[in-house]
């Protein structure tokens, strides 16, 4: 059936208000009467007409997005038709012709013809987007809004998209606030007074109120709102009938990263002002008489020290503050419990440029005691504000920063019957989260990473009245304390007196959990599949998704990855897609494969640090460690141009403080070197110490020296190295640079002092890692004395480390790399004679490349080729695996697009061409090697090596 144009136009507005609203949900349980044309048989569809040349919608959510939430509405009518979102002839479905020659909605089953239950929830369907046009038709036609001053809903919406399109490109933040007003004798509420020119307005009806505050931040628009409020009750102080102002806010970035999950935001921010008959500003309001206040004077002696206890780390008391001395973690916790609502009021400086941290609501005996509520500034490197869940970040303010020996005022509320807590700063509020699945705590302190916080309660309010555990909470405590089949009874007792409930879906959710942990994994599945179409789905969708991760025989790591990818693209803004953070800390590990080769391991590991990397915005630490390990991963597969490109796209995201964040911007420079991308390099004056290589990533040793020697001055480097050095020790990576610099200035006698100096004592411990990277930029270098006496010096650290240990490796690897890259072949042989294959927990494979070279040149018997097939397969990925193979005659012996530019990691080229030399192939060998000279690099980074092959395989 085709429409008209009024019901094509109907259609598109209707869309364009759920897409920029995220409400299909709760627009389509609104009972509607009239409603348009009900499509019959076995297919229906309607058209519409587009704006744009592209025939695009408007707005952020992408097509199938809004296909889904159709889908999902049409669900809740007791409906399984699909929903399908089609825009533009060229993706328009076989068969159905012109209909779609600008977009539409297509509607279908998947079998079968459709059932009068399918045709009633059309009805709702359809009448709901009447009802929507009718709300869009009386403004849709004027840019200006009812009042003077005031824009239309559509050009209201055409702006803040446009907005947002400026905010993604230079970073600003801006806000969006939703008012209503309820009552009060026909009062005006005085909002432009309040507002800036640059602000925009639109009143879609009467008492309701958009406001686009553009360069505005979370705790510039909390200023804005509380004016408002302030401005009304004074107006409304002799009115009959007081008014009731509900505000909703909502900032870019900080709590949504399109419009449409902004206006989701802001909608549920005014639904619950509006539930509690408070504005979205007001703190937790109280009457007075509710709490129980409790003020520190701050004066010495006033506060006793045995109140508190210290949970990590180390805290004196001086002066009436509260100071963290350990190196680490610093906890302490005030011993007084505080169970049920609480405000928690303290001030605090830090010595430093650094965090302040205060947390509430948490439990002794969990792992960590700050896992309650936790309100942060100058957070992760002093890179902007947090609020953490149980360790979790779910709201973030990034560029915030903590000014030494500043004095702040923070405050932590919590409400527990709404699950609501509130952050401030310097009474401005910085947070505002409801918790939709509370949990049981009771502890308030102080947190600090390092020495130097100052700290000081200065109020602590509680609820006078004793807060009793419901049914629910008492049945979580058993569950916590592992109790599981009494917690168990207690869930099914609850979810059998409240079945269609919230609380009744939670109890049978949590009645899923007892049963895992019971190891009763059947049965849980069964309870969480009946979950399915309900608020608690992604959560238990993640819950079997954190099983397939365990360490047990049936485990399924690769179904775990896809469940938490359908997570993340069906529920986008669910809590449960948090759960990915403590799977991204579990596959850090070395000691498990996530898969039965390396390859497939990291293509496991790399799809969940996407998924986390891109999981929440603003990105904070969590996403910034994920974004870097999901690069490691790339360049570990040979994805050596895809890391760049992405990693450079999310660092454009990030505010410029985090860009400096040690395990994100050295990863980063490592791929510009890899790829010959300079212009990316930090340039000079350079930090001596600013070098911090995670984890010890085996792939990016020397970033230092290599950034000093393509970008700035070795020797001007060397003698700031040195300077620093008389006053205190450098760090490894430092001392590392200083070496390859002294080498590639060929000032060899110089190096030999520094190595003896400074770098000995790596040889001297059982750091098999740093030995290795010492031990390979001297045989890269050529040079024999040197090398040899850090081998010796590693030799007899072997008698006390055992040969077991991974020095024993560490020392066979290398010399075979000395004598291979000095085509002293049987030398080699013998040094990796009957080696076994690397197990996941030591980083070098280059042993596994040479035996793969000597056994296909026919200088190794031990182990046999086909094992080294087999292990090679198994446990090589990205530009090794190829290496190897080619040795192994798999593949073309020559570099591909899997390889990085040929000035980076250049060793994987000199074996390449040593190989192809000695079966004759000097042409070959050649022209690898000419592309990897460099003089920058003097007498390091395997230059001798080139020069003497390109030397032996001149042309005749």
């Amino acid at each position: 059936m085709s429409l008209s144009e009024s019901q094509r136009e109907a259609l598109r507005a209707a869309l364009w208000a759920c897409r920029a609203e995220a409400e299909l949900n709760a627009v389509l349980r609104r009972a509607v009467r009239e409603a348009l044309p009900v499509f019959a048989a076995c297919r229906g569809y309607v058209t519409f007409s587009s704006a744009d040349a592209s025939g695009t919608f408007p707005g952020q959510a992408s097509d199938g997005a809004l296909a889904q939430r159709a889908s999902q509405a049409l669900g809740a009518c007791g409906s399984s038709v699909d929903a399908k979102i089609f825009t533009g002839s060229e993706r328009v479905p076989h068969g159905l012709g012109s209909a779609f020659e600008h977009g539409g909605l297509y509607l279908e089953r998947e079998s079968g013809p459709w059932s009068a239950d399918d045709a009633e929830a059309l009805k709702v369907f359809a009448g709901e987007l009447g009802a929507l046009l009718r709300a869009h038709s009386r403004y849709a036609e004027a840019a200006a809004g009812p009042s003077e001053g005031t824009l239309s809903h559509p050009a209201f919406l055409r702006s803040a998209l446009h907005l947002l399109e400026n905010s993604n490109r230079y970073g600003q933040p801006f806000s969006l606030l939703l008012i209503g007003i309820e009552s009060g004798d026909g009062l005006l509420l005085p909002l432009r007074e309040h507002l800036r020119s640059t602000d925009l307005v639109a009143q879609p009806e009467v008492g309701t109120w958009e406001v686009l505050l553009p360069s505005t931040d979370a705790a510039s628009v909390a200023v804005v709102v509380r004016k408002l409020v302030e401005s009304m009750e004074q107006r409304a102080q002799n009115a009959a009938q007081k008014p009731i102002l509900c505000i909703g806010t909502a900032t870019f970035p900080d709590n949504a990263a399109d419009l449409a999950s902004l206006f989701h935001h802001a909608f549920a921010d005014m639904r619950e002002a509006r539930a509690r008959g408070t504005t979205a500003s007001d703190d937790l309001a109280f009457p007075a008489s509710a709490w129980e206040v409790l003020r520190f004077a701050g004066a010495p002696g006033s506060m006793r020290a045995d109140d508190w206890k210290t949970h990590a780390g180390e805290w004196e008391l001086e002066g009436g503050n509260w100071v963290s001395k350990g190196a680490e973690d610093n906890v302490l916790v005030w011993k007084a419990p505080v169970a049920g609502s609480f405000r928690f009021i303290c001030e605090g400086w830090n010595e430093h440029a650094g965090e302040l941290c205060i947390f509430g609501h948490a439990l002794e005996d969990r792992r960590q005691p700050h896992w309650g509520y936790a309100f942060h500034i100058g957070a992760e490197g002093n890179t902007g504000a947090k609020l953490t869940r149980q360790a979790t970040t779910m709201l973030s303010i990034p560029g915030f920063q903590v000014e030494a020996r500043k004095t702040y005022r923070l405050e932590l509320d919590y409400h527990h019957a709404e699950g609501r807590v509130a952050c401030f700063a310097d009474g401005k509020r910085l947070f505002s989260y409801r918790d939709a699945f509370r949990f049981p705590g009771e502890e308030l302190g102080f947190y600090a990473w390092g020495a130097g916080a100052h700290l000081r309660p200065v109020e602590v309010r509680m609820s006078k009245t004793p807060v009793p555990l419901s049914a629910m909470e008492t049945a979580d405590r058993l569950l916590g304390k592992g109790a599981y089949q009494e917690a168990l009874e207690r869930f099914e007792e609850i979810s059998a007196q409240s079945p269609a409930a919230l609380e009744g879906s939670l109890a049978r959710f949590r009645q899923g959990q007892c049963l895992s942990r019971m190891d009763r994994r059947d049965a849980a599945l069964e309870i969480f599949g009946a979950l399915n179409g309900t608020p608690l789905e992604p959560y238990a969708k993640a819950e079997a998704a954190t099983w397939a991760f365990e360490d047990r025989p049936d485990a399924s790591p690769l179904k775990g990855t896809q469940l938490f990818e359908e997570i993340l693209a069906r529920f986008p803004v669910s809590e449960a897609r948090m759960q990915i953070y403590p799977i991204n800390m579990l596959i850090r590990t070395r000691a498990r494969m996530f898969g039965p080769t390396r390859r497939e391991d990291l293509e496991i590991r790399q799809r969940l640090y996407a998924l986390a990397a891109h999981a929440q915005r603003p990105a904070t630490q969590q996403q910034i460690r994920a974004q870097s390990e999901w690069g490691r991963c790339c360049v570990q597969l040979g994805r050596w141009t895809q890391a760049f490109d992405e990693t450079l796209a999310f660092r454009n995201s990030l505010s410029s403080v985090q860009k400096t964040v040690a395990s994100s911007h050295n990863n980063f420079h490592v791929l510009a070197l890899a790829l010959n991308r300079d212009e990316h390099l930090p340039a000079p004056p350079f930090d001596v110490e600013s070098w911090e290589m995670a984890g010890y990533p085996d792939w990016c040793s020397g970033l230092a020296g290599h950034c000093v020697i393509r970008r700035g001055d070795p020797a001007a480097f060397v003698e700031l190295a040195r300077a620093q050095k008389a006053n205190a020790p450098l760090s490894f990576n430092a001392s590392q640079a200083v070496l390859l610099l002294l080498l590639a200035l060929r000032r060899d006698a110089e190096a030999a002092a520094w190595l003896d100096e400074t770098l000995l004592p790596v040889a001297q411990s059982e750091d098999y890692i740093k030995a290795y990277w010492i031990g390979g930029l001297l045989a890269d270098a050529r040079k024999d004395d040197l090398f040899h006496c850090w081998i010796a010096q590693m030799a007899r650290t072997l008698l006390n480390a055992g040969l077991r240990s991974p020095v024993s490796r560490s020392l066979s690897v290398l010399k075979a790399r000395w004598a291979i890259e000095s085509c002293q072949w049987d030398t080699a042989a013998r040094a990796l004679q009957g080696l076994a294959a690397p197990d996941l927990l030591y980083h070098f494979s280059d042993g596994l490349l040479f035996q793969a070279l000597l056994s296909s040149l026919g200088f190794l018997k031990d182990p046999p080729r086909t094992a080294l097939a087999i292990s090679v397969d198994r446990r090589l990925a990205g530009t090794e695996w190829e290496l190897a193979r080619a040795f192994l005659g798999q593949q073309e012996p020559k570099p591909t697009a899997s390889w990085p530019h040929s000035l980076w990691r250049p060793e994987w080229r000199l074996w390449l061409a040593l190989w192809l030399e000695h079966r004759g192939q000097k042409s070959e060998a050649r022209e690898i090697a000419s592309t990897c000279l460099d003089s920058r690099y003097g007498s390091s980074y395997l230059q001798p090596s080139f020069v003497a092959l390109l030397s032996r395989c001149k042309t005749e």
